[in-house]
Order: structure tokens, then C-alpha cells, then sequence
């Protein structure tokens, strides 16, 4: 799934990306029907650390999105892909996360 993950968008730089364990991943999207998940590493203004789940149905990433709370990471979503920036992450996560629900449209 890494592939998914475009190498550079808006200025930001893919430095990393690796699978990421579904038992690690949060309790609703588990119940909601994860089919895989990966984590990345973007570098631009900040480092940003994403995770992208593939749910699988759209319409469990569109649940998602609306039962997400946005202090456990800004989220977006995009087909059957929901996407997180990392909690702790800067203002600036924002902006990579929205570029990347753009990419993921294509």
C-alpha cells in the first residue's frame, strides 16, 4: 500500500513509509472494516508522520470521518482511504493531509 503514498506533493517529501500492524490501529477503525493500513513520514516545513487506512468500503471512511475526533489527529478521507496526521503534529499537518486527500482522488 505504500504505493498509494505519493513520493513528493505540495512541497512535502515522502522520507518514509512502511506497513502498519491493524491490531495497533484505533478500536473504530478496526469495527468499521480495515482491509490495511501504512505509515508515513513526510518532509516540508515540518516532519509530519501519517497513517492511511484502506477501509473496505468507501462508505466506512466517509463513518469515519464523521465519527473521528480531530484531537486524535487531524483526519480526512478520500474513496476508501482515511488519513491521519499524528496527533502531536504541527498547524502545518493540515495542509499535507488535505494535498494528500487531493492525490488520493486521482
Amino acid at each position: 500500500m505504500e504505493q498509494v503514498l505519493p513520493a513528493t506533493v505540495d512541497g512535502w517529501t515522502k522520507t518514509q513509509a512502511a506497513p502498519s500492524d491493524a491490531a495497533l490501529a484505533p478500536d473504530l477503525v478496526k469495527q468499521l472494516g480495515l482491509k490495511q493500513a501504512v505509515s508515513a513520514t513526510y518532509a516540508g516545513p515540518v516532519t509530519v508522520t501519517v497513517r492511511v487506512f484502506e477501509m473496505n468500503v468507501s462508505t466506512s471512511a466517509f463513518e469515519l470521518i464523521q465519527k473521528w475526533r480531530q484531537h486524535d489527529g487531524l483526519a480526512v478521507y478520500s474513496g476508501p482511504y482515511f488519513v491521519v496526521a499524528e496527533p502531536d503534529s504541527s498547524p502545518q499537518a493540515s495542509t499535507l493531509i488535505e494535498a494528500l486527500r487531493k492525490q488520493l482522488q486521482q
